[in-house]
């Protein structure tokens, strides 16, 4: 059996038939069986392997295709593969198999660590605090009216409505986690690009034979609006709507709008990521005292949290023995819906396997997803982790699941 083993299947070709089989072959090999997770995306998927695995196991000798692959797994006839089953059956049905959903796996994995964070461990699990969240955030920026100030500015100049702004920086914060560091960016300076708009808007004026359409091209007030026209993405005025009144002249103005724009859209880029930064760290704070005042936590705030466990002070020592067991193999399923804190998050653990224990041949580790899709890109799902994965340890093995 290959100890480090990435399978790129597409729909219908049998994942969870290869990861069941990959399970019963590592408990028929001897491995610890409380050494083994297996990872996927929802409650149903996690129930459907365990009862998969469960079920093969227990009714091997009538399920051929399973038998087959695990007799060429592990190099063994039939009778040998069953034998070894026998012999592996009450230690099998005295353990609990740890098939999780990622959220679980945090979950459980932050409540050992609970107190070390100043969390109570019976705290609750919901989808989303994001409104709750706003409010306590909107009721902190109240007490400072300079804040409250930069609150109302920022959602001016990124032009969003309330519920639009409480998202973005619910994103900000899901991302980031109030780390963003304030540049010190100034409120940006629009004379250049106005004072560039006037001057070509003049010159239109004052041609002969310009269309209307081209007397408006530039007349836009907004110029975040401004800016969306497509004319911008021209290199040159020089097309039908100013053919009449093209000159060289006028290029130039056009360039010098168009330099003028790039320059303040940075400057208003800089002072909106200065601005985030400044609420953001407002906002982290109120996340967490609404998490102690309802005793609750959301996926996200759950997966901030395992994040700086595992990744900012990663104790691989301190995770098993809180953990009860060590990490010797890990299986995940459907790895493309993989998202990019989900990977860090994640990364230790495989690198610890690959890089260390895999080397003594005590670890090992196996994926399996589609490439071609990703069903949780609403969630930030990246199914490019799968090939990265793949490319930083060459210890890892990519094959192609054959369609059945």
């Amino acid at each position: 059996m290959k100890d480090f083993l990435a399978l790129k299947a597409s729909a219908g070709s049998g994942k969870t038939f290869a990861l069941s089989v990959r399970y019963i072959a590592l408990v028929l090999r001897g491995e610890n069986i409380n050494e083994i997770i297996a990872l996927t995306f929802t409650k149903k998927a996690a129930n459907e392997m365990k009862e998969r695995i469960i079920t093969t196991f227990l009714d091997l000798q009538n399920k051929k295709d399973e038998l087959d692959k695990l007799c060429k797994e592990l190099s063994l006839s039939q009778d040998e593969v069953i034998k070894r089953r026998d012999e592996k059956l009450d230690r099998f049905l005295q353990s609990e198999l740890k098939i999780y959903t990622f959220d679980a796996f945090f979950s459980g994995i932050l409540k050992k660590f609970s107190q070390n964070l100043g969390l109570s461990p019976d705290y609750s699990v919901q989808d989303s605090l994001q409104d709750l969240a706003w409010k306590k955030f909107v009721k902190e920026a109240s007490k400072d009216q300079k804040l409250l100030s930069e609150l109302a500015l920022m959602m001016i100049i990124s032009s969003q409505k309330e519920a639009s702004f409480s998202q973005t920086l619910a994103k900000f914060y899901e991302s980031f986690g109030g780390e963003l560091k304030d540049s010190g960016a100034s409120y940006p300076d629009d004379s250049k690009v106005r004072a560039a708009q006037k001057e070509i808007n003049e010159h239109i004026a004052l041609q002969n034979g310009a269309s209307d359409t081209a007397k408006k091209t530039f007349k836009e007030q907004n110029l975040f609006e401004l800016f969306k026209n497509k004319v911008f993405e021209r290199e040159s005025l020089d097309y039908r709507t100013f053919s009449k009144i093209y000159t060289s002249e006028l290029d130039e103005l056009f360039v010098k709008l168009k330099e003028a724009a790039k320059e303040y859209i940075l400057e208003v880029e800089r002072y909106r990521l200065s601005g985030f930064s400044k609420l953001l760290n407002v906002y982290k704070y109120s996340n967490l005292e609404l998490n102690k005042e309802i005793n609750a936590l959301s996926f996200a705030d759950i997966n901030k949290l395992v994040f700086k466990l595992l990744v900012e002070n990663f104790d691989k020592d301190v995770l098993y023995f809180r953990l009860d067991g060590r990490i010797n193999h890990l299986l995940i399923d459907e790895f493309q819906d993989t998202n990019v804190i989900q990977y860090e998050i994640i990364l230790p653990i495989i690198t610890e396997i690959v890089s260390g224990y895999g080397q003594n041949g005590l670890g090992s580790f196996f994926y399996v997803g589609d490439t071609k899709q990703s069903i949780y890109k609403f969630r930030g799902g990246k199914k490019e982790l799968f090939d990265k994965l793949g490319e930083k340890f060459e210890q890892i093995l990519v094959e192609n699941l054959p369609s059945n």
